[in-house]
């Protein structure tokens, strides 16, 4: 048990450098006998803690112009936040110079509700008021945190929607946990996944375990078309939010809560991450190679298919309530959301009682089908990798006739679709000769004038620098005062006429508890000291 010992206390920061280690130890402690580890106590004695390992982040220019994040090498040193200085703000005078936050009532409702706060008054920075969303005029109360949680204020927010995020010092959202970039102390203004899933939004610090916080988060939603929340299910109700609490203060409110399992059922209380959603919902069972044990995702893909679905939902309440008057309550499960997202495996099982097993990238109606090796990139460096699928027998023809039809294209084993599927492994050997010998970009454009679906497997930053991409508007950089200029992804559709856009930066932690309290509420200067003294504004 020394590896638990040694772990135990270690930062996520230390685990994460340390996962191949971590993952093969747990592996061994589940080959454990079951009564072995009945008799072992619950938390290993006397545990050292362990400090994140000096350095942190550097943040450096791509030499195609655009940021990259590099861990700093074996003896550099930590950069030191002055030299930095250039992209950070006086945070100081973070709350000088307000604007006021008008209700965006009925007489606004689908018109512009005013300037919002702590927007800048060009686009030349990326943060950009000067369009007005779908949803200009309505206002979210966000206590949405993470991932899932997150998303649909975001989205809204980039459809136009003024979104207050709710947050506290006394448990800090995790997507404001992490790594530091620029020096080497903890920063919770510095995490660029969190900069990503809240821009757009004003922040406000509410330490909603404390009555008098619950009590202006309740004149809040006073003034609220829609409530988001992601806690498990029963905490919004333990603090006096639930939503019958909420639509006697609105009626009309509309509120969604996101959990990982649903408001009710069996698994109501189960506590889950996204790697639980992928196991329950059976997608897990699905990924890996033939033969081998399931390997599950690598994102949390449970957590978006249900902060999206929250999105449709909120959006079609919205629509409702135009029309009746009505508000309602959303129950968005992450376990439902993503189950509904396979499609042909259910219809297979229901048809035929036949369950999906994790067979690669084998596909039961296209062959060839799959990631092929290529020649390395310049100077030798890096996998390459080239996507094919061939869905036809003119298709087929097509590979054959770009690859100038070699010695084994006649071969009886390929001369039918049913007999390349008998024989894909070998076609797949056959075919990887001839891509490990051609850049991966090559091969594409020759297929594709081929008539075969081909595309290169491109890397993180390969996409980042994607001109198609770049054209498509996948990002823009928008300035954060901690990090400065920063990519930020746009959201996932066009609209024509009332286009999507990052309006700001993600907010510094509590950056509009003066404007939101104040303004909005009523709330004096002396007032506000007191309360924050008290740690109820925290």
């Amino acid at each position: 048990m020394s590896w638990a010992t040694l772990a135990k206390n270690w930062s996520n920061c230390i685990r994460l450098e340390s996962s191949e280690w971590c993952n093969h130890a747990a592996a061994n402690w589940n080959r454990l006998p079951r009564d072995f580890l009945g008799q072992l106590p619950h938390r290993p004695a006397d545990c050292p803690r362990q400090e994140p390992p000096p350095g942190g982040y550097h943040r450096c220019r791509h030499h195609r112009g655009g940021p990259c994040f590099r861990r700093p090498l074996d003896g550099e040193p930590g950069v030191p936040a002055a030299v930095h200085q250039d992209c950070r703000r006086n945070r100081a005078g973070r709350d000088a110079g307000h604007r006021r936050l008008d209700r965006p009532g009925a007489e606004t409702r689908g018109r512009p509700a005013g300037k919002t706060i702590g927007m800048s008054e060009n686009t030349k920075n990326g943060n950009d008021t000067q369009h007005n969303g779908a949803l200009a005029g309505y206002r979210v109360l966000d206590f949405g945190w993470v991932l899932a949680g997150a998303i649909p204020g975001m989205v809204l927010a980039d459809m136009g929607a003024e979104v207050i995020k709710v947050e506290t010092r006394q448990r800090l959202d995790y997507m404001r946990l992490g790594r530091p970039i620029v020096g080497d102390q903890p920063d919770p203004e510095q995490n660029p996944m969190f900069h990503n899933v809240n821009r757009g939004k004003l922040s406000i610090t509410l330490n909603i375990s404390e009555p008098d916080a619950v009590a202006l988060a309740k004149r809040l939603v006073e003034k609220c078309d829609v409530v988001i929340e992601n806690f498990s299910p029963g905490v919004m109700e333990r603090l006096g939010l639930g939503y019958e609490t909420l639509r006697a203060i609105k009626p009309d409110i509309i509120m969604a809560s996101i959990s990982s399992t649903g408001q009710d059922g069996p698994l109501r209380d189960l506590r889950a991450y996204a790697p639980s959603i992928g196991a329950l919902s059976g997608l897990d069972s699905t990924m890996g190679y033939e033969g081998g044990g399931p390997l599950g995702l690598k994102h949390a893909f449970g957590d978006i298919c249900g902060a999206l679905h929250a999105v449709f939902a909120i959006a079609s309440s919205l629509y409702r309530r135009n029309q009746t008057g009505q508000g309602q309550y959303i129950d968005v499960s992450m376990l439902r959301a993503t189950v509904v997202t396979q499609g042909v495996g259910l219809m297979e099982h229901a048809l035929t009682g036949r369950a999906l097993q994790p067979r690669g990238n084998y596909d039961p109606t296209m062959v060839p089908y799959g990631n092929y090796p290529c020649a390395p990139g310049p100077n030798g460096i890096g996998d390459k990798w080239v996507s094919i699928a061939v869905a036809s027998e003119d298709e087929w023809q097509g590979l054959l006739a770009a690859m100038g039809r070699p010695a084994w294209a006649d071969d009886r084993r390929f001369r039918s679709q049913y007999r390349r599927q008998r024989h894909r492994r070998e076609l797949d050997a056959l075919l990887s000769q001839w891509t490990a010998q051609h850049d991966a970009d090559a091969i594409t454009e020759l297929l594709q004038q081929h008539g075969v679906a081909a595309a290169p497997v491109l890397s993180a930053e390969e996409r980042l620098f994607h001109p198609h991409f770049m054209e498509r508007g996948l990002y823009r950089d928008i300035d954060h005062p901690a990090l400065g200029a920063e990519p930020i992804f746009n959201l996932m559709w066009n609209l024509s006429k009332t286009p999507s856009a990052v309006r700001r930066h993600a907010p510094l932690m509590g950056e509009h508890n003066r404007q939101v309290l104040c303004d909005m509420l009523g709330v004096s200067d002396g007032e506000l000291s007191e309360l924050e003294e008290r740690q109820v504004v925290y």
